[in-house]
């Protein structure tokens, strides 16, 4: 049956001519991406005609960014898994699932299993309405205006718009939307100078230029007329390393870190700058250095899986000590007075389905020992403590109108919380201190000594003002 449905795929593909293509085109470029180490593309995504490698550049992705950990089809078994990673979660469901199994259970399995799925929703709504505000931020990113080159003119578009090969127009005082090269600065040499605060929190102005002796781009006519190759490195997250070049007309014009702006950085210096998009979307350095969706456990949910460890030892121990008792007392009471001359013929032919009942009867009836709404207490408090983030005055920056933004409260504990300290010999954790000695004037040698000034090897106070 396997080898049959196999057969008719393929033949099904093979009689698919587009099919076909398709599926060997995203091979083929599958296998570039893997083998070749630099990157290949035409600005204004238009081939030169005097450019004679029959290389073809990839489809590379769009600006497009995603932060949100969940979408709509894989939110409840994603968000289900990370909650079942917590060991109470986990131990409730097996337990409640036993309780559906065994004969007379103590305690109502549908009784039981009212704690657990309050604690699931809790955590539930509050992971959804986090991820609904990234999504929302999402949009907001993605739908931010720029203006692209179309047709020879620069035109109203959005971030997301903007492909691998775009001509973009950035303003003053506006954010890089991508990874691009610095093709021309309305300024009085032509360069710009722009602030990394977003990628490394310097905010020192940093100058950046256009490749060396490239030609002068500083009209639309002439940006639209550009037909040239850019060869650089992948995608990569080395802020401060770039290599590359650029082939127009057969020149070939080296490209330069000093060249690169970076999305996330901001133009300060210059009224207008074009340049070349070479990196979108997630393969943007900014983005490969950010980890958005990584699944971190804090250092509380940590201790409280040890402890909760601990509770489950603790309840191990007191459930073989009462199946201990029990058999104890099987062995020294045989007759089941209560079962009222009914004999427990069942149990009596299998000892082990009895035993393994028995432990889990002991288990069910202990199983409150184990702190399941301490989690519920855990994530309101969480939640709680993000909101008064977001309301703290101290945070808010008055000039963009900007307050402190929690993009997740999964990790509040963890906030300020030192755990290495790196050090180098050249004073970084040092202290510039200066401490006033002696001055002269006019020949005259002054001392500090307690909060008096006197002259030098005497213990008269002096006036310099009277």
């Amino acid at each position: 049956m396997k080898t049959r449905m196999k057969r008719k795929i393929l033949e099904f593909v093979d009689n698919s001519a587009c099919l076909s293509k398709c599926l060997l085109k995203l091979k083929l470029r599958d296998i570039r991406e893997k083998k070749l180490n630099y990157r290949t593309l035409f600005i204004n995504n238009s081939r030169p005609d005097c450019y004679t490698d029959p290389e073809e550049p990839l489809d590379f992705v769009s600006n497009k960014i995603v932060t949100s950990k969940y979408t709509v089809w894989n939110f409840l078994p994603k968000n289900l898994f990370e909650q079942f990673r917590r060991v109470a979660n986990f131990y409730y469901l097996f337990n409640l699932l036993l309780t559906f199994i065994i004969p007379d259970p103590p305690v109502s399995p549908f009784a039981g299993a009212i704690p657990i799925f309050f604690v699931i929703a809790v955590s539930v709504i509050k992971q959804g309405y986090e991820d609904v505000l990234r999504h929302k931020s999402d949009r907001e990113i993605n739908n931010t205006p720029i203006r692209i080159l179309k047709d020879g003119v620069f035109v109203n578009k959005k971030w997301k718009d903007i492909r691998v090969g775009d001509i973009v127009e950035v303003l003053a005082d506006q954010t890089f939307p991508c990874d691009l090269l610095m093709l021309h600065a309305h300024s009085d040499d032509s360069n710009c100078h722009i602030t990394t605060a977003n990628l490394d929190g310097e905010t020192n102005l940093k100058e950046k230029s256009k490749p060396q002796n490239l030609p002068l781009l500083s009209t639309e006519k002439e940006l639209s007329k550009l037909r040239a190759v850019i060869k650089c490195d992948k995608p990569n997250v080395n802020l401060y390393d770039f290599t590359g070049k650029v082939i127009l007309d057969g020149n070939e014009y080296p490209i330069m870190n000093d060249n690169i702006l970076l999305r996330g950085c901001n133009l300060k210096i210059g009224s207008i700058v074009y340049g070349v998009a070479i990196y979108t979307g997630k393969e943007t350095k900014m983005l490969k250095n950010t980890k958005f969706k990584s699944n971190k456990l804090s250092c509380i949910e940590k201790r409280l899986n040890t402890f909760v460890l601990v509770f489950l030892g603790i309840l191990a121990v007191m459930t073989f000590s009462c199946f201990a008792g029990s058999l104890a007392y099987n062995q020294l009471y045989d007759d089941v007075w209560y079962l009222d001359g009914r004999s427990p013929d069942f149990y009596k032919t299998n000892k082990f389905i009895y035993y393994m009942i028995t432990i889990i009867l002991y288990a069910n009836i202990f199983n409150y020992i184990i702190p399941l709404s301490l989690y519920v207490t855990v994530e309101l408090q969480r939640f709680v403590g993000s909101q008064f983030l977001e309301w703290d005055l101290e945070l808010y920056d008055e000039n963009n109108d900007q307050p402190a933004k929690a993009n997740t409260s999964d990790l509040n504990e963890d906030l300020g919380q030192v755990e290495y300290l790196f050090s180098d010999k050249t004073g970084t954790l040092t202290e510039n201190l200066m401490i006033f000695k002696q001055f002269s004037i006019d020949g005259t040698i002054y001392e500090k000594k307690g909060t008096e000034l006197v002259r030098l090897g005497s213990t008269q106070p002096v006036n310099l003002f009277e």
